[in-house]
């Protein structure tokens, strides 16, 4: 009597390991905790601060937390939106559209939250997203002016 509870007992947890295990499969991939989606697209919000930084559909501009600064020569700020997706998903909405409005990916970093450094002719766009649920932009002109070094003439 005792091997049989003793076998109804492996089967059990050998079960629930395969559940749990399978759970775990499919289209995600765990990284460092973070599971990233690969079977959803997000949409672009039609309710846009400047035109040609998508947000995605379903996060909302925090303007506590933001600042604008626009005049017809310049524009800077930085732009808090909350929402909820999934962090793979996000990272791909962003590489997609931003190069889609004119941005080019300069870098990235991914360690807990990613940061997605993008620029275009006269901007640099720092973008923030923190676990999927918060997106930071950061948008800046690029300052092209600088001191050129001349050679002196020692003839």
């Amino acid at each position: 009597m005792k091997k049989i509870k003793c076998f109804d007992s492996i089967l059990f947890w050998v079960l629930i390991l395969f559940v749990c295990n399978g759970c775990a499969g499919g289209s995600m991939r765990n990284d460092s905790d973070t599971y990233y989606r690969t079977d959803q697209q997000l949409e672009i919000s039609t309710q846009l601060r400047f035109e040609d930084l998508p947000v995605p559909s379903g996060f909302i501009l925090n303007r506590k937390s933001s600042f604008i600064f626009e005049n017809n020569n310049t524009r800077m700020g930085t732009l808090n939106y909350s929402g909820k997706a999934d962090i793979g998903i996000l990272i791909e909405f962003y590489k997609k559209n931003m190069v889609v409005n004119g941005w080019k990916l300069i870098n990235s970093v991914e360690f807990g939250r990613v940061i997605l450094n993008f620029e275009n002719n006269k901007e640099s766009c720092l973008l923030t997203i923190d676990k999927g649920m918060l997106v930071i932009i950061d948008i800046a002109p690029i300052s092209r002016s600088g001191v050129v070094l001349e050679e002196e003439d020692n003839k």
